[in-house]
């Protein structure tokens, strides 16, 4: 039954429309079976998982948890269940109702990590302009926690992240492996050919730009506490401070190729280096009707890229 572009749910509400939030919260709660990780997962506090939930049940007049004292895990009621498959059919519905009130071009919106969307997305939005000239691209730069955010608050279809996180409404898709590799900028003649070791390189020139866990590991066990000569996050331009003799960082392949296009950057093998960077693609289980026809192609177009990549080193 539709009023306007609300959904309702007659069977148990008896006409009140049912607040989008409450149903979320339901659903993440029945695929983390915890209200704490339902929180992680939504990016909201625990309080707000419990008042959803709770609001939800009050609106349809059941009981849908049981609740004990000092359980962690969640046990649904037999009417909690009940409602599972209705409550994902009402997210569908949900989707195909916010597109009603999107404009009927066909449109897909990717939001990426830097390095990335420097390198491997750049053919990939051309070729999907190529196919389809009429298609509406909206491409952003954003960090993989906030990639996570866009994609499930569905202001993005496609998100690359560089972070695996548990989300009971995305889909997380392993997508490609990158190596680090160790650059130095000197005007000074480098030898390229001999392997570095890592307790050679002296920290308080290192131009730390954060790149995952691995790195972070990496860091830690070479330097412990050491502070490094500057920490960049990963959306200031390296290339802008990466130009001081000596100033060495170690980034992984997409960003080492951006970098060494610079004058006096040199690229050398390490003895010891991070475990690689691994990348995703995520999208929502329920993706908005106007890019539902393009999605696809899209991923078609980064499993091929990601298998050819990397495409300029």
């Amino acid at each position: 039954m539709l009023h306007g572009v609300s959904f309702v749910i007659p069977m148990f509400t008896g006409g009140n429309i049912i607040d989008y939030r409450y149903i979320e919260a339901f659903l993440a709660v029945v695929n983390t079976n915890s209200l704490s990780k339902a929180a992680e997962s939504l990016y909201v506090s625990q309080s707000s998982i419990s008042k959803w939930i709770c609001q939800l049940e009050e609106e349809i007049g059941v009981e849908l948890i049981v609740r004990h004292k000092g359980q962690r895990s969640i046990e649904l009621t037999a009417s909690g269940k009940e409602l599972v498959p209705l409550a994902e059919e009402w997210m569908n519905l949900h989707g195909q109702i916010i597109g009603m009130k999107e404009h009927n071009r066909t449109s897909i919106r990717i939001v990426s990590v830097d390095s990335l969307n420097n390198t491997l997305m750049p053919p990939i939005y051309q070729e999907l302009l190529r196919t389809d000239p009429e298609l509406e691209l909206s491409v952003l730069t954003g960090q993989s926690p906030d990639i996570y955010s866009m994609v499930e608050r569905k202001q993005y279809d496609v998100g690359i992240v560089t972070v695996e996180l548990h989300s009971p409404s995305l889909i997380v898709t392993p997508l490609l492996t990158e190596p680090f590799e160790l650059l130095l900028y000197s005007e000074k003649e480098v030898d390229t050919s001999a392997p570095v070791t890592p307790d050679s390189l002296d920290v308080r020139k290192n131009l730390y730009i954060p790149s995952g866990y691995s790195l972070r590991q990496w860091h830690e066990y070479w330097f412990h506490t050491a502070k490094s000569y500057l920490w960049v996050d990963p959306q200031t331009p390296a290339r802008m401070l990466f130009c001081e003799e000596g100033l060495w960082t170690v980034v992984p392949l997409s960003v080492a190729a951006q970098l060494s296009r610079q004058p006096h950057v040199h690229r050398l093998q390490m003895t010891s280096s991070p475990s690689p960077r691994s990348t995703y693609y995520i999208t929502h289980k329920y993706p908005r009707d106007n890019c539902k026809a393009v999605l696809p192609m899209v991923k078609d177009l980064l499993q091929r890229y990601a298998s050819a990549y990397p495409l300029d080193v």
